[in-house]
């Protein structure tokens, strides 16, 4: 099934209710996880999405990962097709962590807020024009100064961010 006729039923749910949810995994799945280059929902949750209740139990990090190392597989095999792994989260880690001359946009949680597609275009028509895609330094996983700059900041529709001494828990989130 293309995502378009799924896109157009889940508006049609003004109440947000099951079906809603449903066809909004599903997309998301597709869009953030794993990418269809046809428009094909490729849907692996079938089984996750009986289960509403369930789902905030589910490790999505690991289901991120999984696919991830599965799509690369795939890839690495026949590299004449398009990579339909999580290149959305691929992106958001690289721009963060990878520091191309200088840090163009300020780090802030989300790691994605700041980054539009027109400064996204700009550092990689810089990146390809200097020919050194992929170079430069890689940054921390977070900075005090950087948090607290977030913090400072955060607007982002008011986000709990996790205090001092409580990011040695999320540890296994924030490194690869």
């Amino acid at each position: 099934m293309r995502t378009k006729p799924l896109q157009t039923e889940m508006m049609r749910d003004t109440e947000g209710g099951q079906w809603f949810r449903k066809i909004f995994l599903l997309l998301m799945e597709t869009a953030l996880i794993e990418t269809s280059p046809c428009g094909y929902v490729k849907p692996r949750i079938v089984d996750i999405i009986d289960d509403l209740p369930n789902v905030k139990n589910l490790n999505w990090c690991e289901y991120l990962l999984t696919n991830l190392i599965r799509t690369h597989k795939l890839w690495e095999k026949h590299k004449s097709k398009v990579f339909s792994g999580p290149i959305v989260f691929l992106v958001a880690f690289y721009v963060d962590r990878v520091v191309h001359c200088r840090r163009r946009v300020p780090r802030a949680i989300p790691r994605i807020k700041g980054w539009t597609s027109t400064i996204l275009s700009m550092r990689e028509g810089n990146e390809m024009k200097e020919m050194d895609f992929g170079f430069g330094h890689v940054s921390g996983q977070h900075d005090t100064n950087e948090l607290e700059s977030a913090e400072k900041n955060k607007r982002v529709d008011d986000v709990e961010l996790p205090l001092d001494g409580e990011m040695g828990n999320m540890r296994g989130v924030w490194e690869i």
